[in-house]
């Protein structure tokens, strides 16, 4: 399930094709981010192949379903304005965030080997992210201890 945001605008939608965190980064790297901002939201959603459309409720309900439905493998929340993607794959206790540009990197790392197993390019990219991960609760508390700055 993916949920893209820009510019106040939000569209949420299913996709069978691109089901886990690996491969909507490799989509994203390859096609999103050169027509980030130059095409509507549901327009990128068809590089997804195959998508259905739902609402916001849907997507929170099914969200909230995930851990009782194996058929909902990952949860993914790309917010363009910020430059981010959330991510959620089965089994995961909490949420992950991280920079668009580090996932971009790490698909980078992970796909210059073509040659070898899908298996083995996913374990270069998870290692290209480790400690990448944005941690909120750090940026809040150091953005609330940044001395403010003085005006003339």
């Amino acid at each position: 399930m993916i949920h893209f945001h820009e510019d106040g605008d939000d569209f949420h939608f299913t996709s069978d094709l691109r089901n886990n965190f690996y491969s909507a980064a490799y989509l994203y790297r390859n096609f999103m981010r050169e027509n980030e901002g130059r095409l509507t939201l549901d327009s990128l959603a068809r590089s997804f192949g195959v998508h259905q459309p739902i609402d916001d409720l849907t997507f929170s309900v099914l969200c909230a379903a995930m851990e009782h439905d194996d058929r909902i493998t990952a949860l993914l929340e790309f917010d363009f304005d910020d430059g981010t993607i959330s991510v959620k794959e089965q089994g995961d206790s909490e949420w992950r965030t991280y920079r668009l540009k580090d996932v971009s990197t790490a698909v980078y790392r992970a796909e210059r080997k073509s040659t070898i197993p899908i298996a083995a390019r996913e374990l270069i990219f998870e290692e290209a992210l480790r400690d990448r991960e944005i941690d909120w609760q750090s940026s809040e508390q150091a953005e609330e201890t940044t001395p403010p700055v003085q005006e003339m």
